[in-house]
């Protein structure tokens, strides 16, 4: 569904497509490039914009965000902490390395 979005979470809009996606990490993220200083966590996405009506309203500053048609379902408890062990023992292996 990386094609169906919306403006307000109402107003379907053609010619935009998701190009990619990725979760903030660190202090080098690539969202700082944008001019963003996201939370590390933050979901991010990067779309091409083909619909010149809706260009021209982003450009305007008159479009702030997009809303994403999908299926979404929430992480649970025990993945989390799957993840934070994970990222412990990276870190741990990194620092042992090093």
């Amino acid at each position: 569904m990386h094609h169906n979005s919306n403006l307000q979470h109402e107003i379907p809009i053609t010619g935009c497509t998701v190009v990619e996606s990725w979760i903030k990490e660190g202090e080098h993220d690539k969202s700082q490039n944008f001019g963003f200083n996201f939370p590390d966590g933050t979901w991010c996405i990067g779309m091409k914009v083909d619909n010149d009506e809706v260009w021209q309203s982003i450009k305007q500053g008159d479009v702030k965000g997009f809303s994403l048609e999908g299926f979404f379902t929430e992480l649970s408890d025990e993945y989390l902490a799957e993840q934070e062990i994970e990222k412990i023992m990276r870190e741990l292996t990194t620092e042992l390395n090093s």
